[in-house]
């Protein structure tokens, strides 16, 4: 037991940003905004990609060495806005204070993404978020483990509360490791918690045979059909999916990260020697996972520009 309490502990550690701070519950970070450049490169018809890592990461978990994945992405493709979405994990204050809960980070990003709430009956204010402000042909999601959560579960708020319509301009959500059922480190990493006297709401939301998680994956799958009864342009899922242990444990199995979306993905891909880390930070353009991801993002502004009809026939 000392062992595998070692491992998580370098695990977790190796895992987080080098140089961590403090930083609000919810941030999207600019990798390359039209919005600072609106006299030459208006935002409207635009696409977008958003970054949004794991439980434990930050805006360096995209980063191999030298290779910086957003800005190699955005220099790839000069006509699409690159951002990194980081929320705050409190890794390194453990003995300090509890980290974000889930549902708080998930609120703040609606909140940053579509608008905020006034408080008087709760009016959405959509001219002042990020994302409707912009006007966006297109949003997609290159999501690391939680991240794939995070994302999901702000698509699921998107639909909930602004339609389907709404839910259509997001275009795909790629996940990368993102424990769809679960992860045995996050049962294992709850008893180091508890052994420090601390709880971490964000490895309870990750434990196996997690209601939420499975929840989630429902709501998905329930909001993908209908969106099909409504005609309205498909928010596509990719899986990618870690093939080999990270410091010698498994973090994400295949059967967790791609188990309850073999009927709803549109493409499940194992890279058999990318552990956990590994498979967020390809080192070169050459690299497998930037090869399959390049290529979903050409497919994916393709079918952009093909698609002549609403986003959705109807609403109801």
């Amino acid at each position: 037991m000392r062992k595998i309490w070692f491992a998580i502990a370098v695990f977790i550690f190796a895992s987080s940003p080098s140089n961590a701070a403090e930083f609000a519950v919810a941030d999207i970070v600019p990798i390359k905004d039209c919005d600072t450049q609106r006299e030459t490169r208006p935002c409207e018809g635009r696409d977008a990609i958003f970054f949004v890592h794991g439980i434990f990461g930050g805006v360096e978990t995209f980063t191999k060495g030298t290779y910086r994945w957003p800005q190699e992405l955005a220099a790839d493709f000069p006509d699409v806005d690159v951002f990194v979405i980081k929320y705050d994990t409190q890794l390194l204050n453990w003995l300090n204070r509890d980290v974000a809960t889930f549902d708080e980070i998930a609120e703040v990003l609606m909140s940053s993404m579509q608008g905020p709430v006034v408080n008087d009956g709760g009016t959405r204010i959509l001219d002042q978020g990020f994302v409707t402000s912009r006007g966006y042909r297109s949003i997609g999601f290159i999501a690391h483990s939680l991240g794939g959560n995070v994302a999901a579960a702000y698509l699921h708020s998107v639909k909930s509360e602004l339609g389907h319509s709404a839910r259509a301009q997001n275009a795909y959500i790629i996940t990368l490791g993102t424990p769809a059922e679960g992860s045995y480190l996050a049962n294992v990493g709850e008893v180091i918690k508890q052994f420090l006297g601390q709880r971490d709401p964000l490895l309870t939301s990750l434990e196996r045979d997690n209601l939420f998680l499975r929840m989630l994956a429902m709501w998905r799958r329930a909001e993908d059909q209908k969106s099909q009864r409504f005609h309205c342009r498909p928010v596509h899922l990719y899986v990618g999916i870690e093939g080999a242990p990270t410091f010698g444990l498994p973090v994400v199995s295949a059967e967790s990260a791609g188990g309850p979306y073999r009927r709803l993905a549109k493409q499940i891909k194992v890279f058999d020697t990318y552990d956990h880390l590994r498979i967020a930070a390809p080192d070169k353009k050459t690299d497998p996972l930037n090869v399959w991801v390049t290529s979903i993002i050409k497919d994916e502004r393709q079918r952009m520009d093909d698609w002549k009809r609403p986003l959705c026939g109807s609403e109801f």
